[in-house]
């Protein structure tokens, strides 16, 4: 079993991919935004974070640099559904060596396995 963190500002998604991770296993705690992702980052140090990549106040791109600064090894993982917006978030992403995109909408099968692979590597 693993702590992950769910970073997603749509509450609805950051839920039900919370209530997936719990069946699977795994203590999931959730954030709807990066600064509350960045403040139970600290508090809970979880074993790793899957990350919405665009969200309002904070992309994922600004919360991936935080977390690498934080803690330069943390298994991370991005999610994205805005084909025509993301693209340049995505390309952005390459110095920070994430570990995973997954495209939303994404399988069940997809994440658990995303998240099984991320937990197995050894970190970064």
């Amino acid at each position: 079993m693993a702590r992950i963190l769910v970073i997603d500002d749509d509450e609805l998604v950051g839920r039900t991919i919370a209530r997936v991770l719990t069946r699977g296993g795994h203590e999931v705690v959730t954030a709807t935004g990066g600064a509350q992702g960045c403040a139970l980052f600290d508090a809970q140090r979880p074993d790793l974070v899957l990350s919405d990549l665009v969200m309002p106040e904070q992309s994922g791109v600004e919360v991936v640099r935080e977390l690498r600064r934080r803690d330069p090894d943390m298994r991370i993982a991005v999610l994205t559904g805005g084909e025509s917006f993301g693209v340049p978030l995505i390309d952005s992403l390459g110095p920070l060596k994430v570990g995973a995109i997954l495209r939303k909408p994404f399988e069940i099968a997809d994440l658990l396995g995303t998240v099984d692979a991320l937990l197995a590597a050894p970190a970064r």
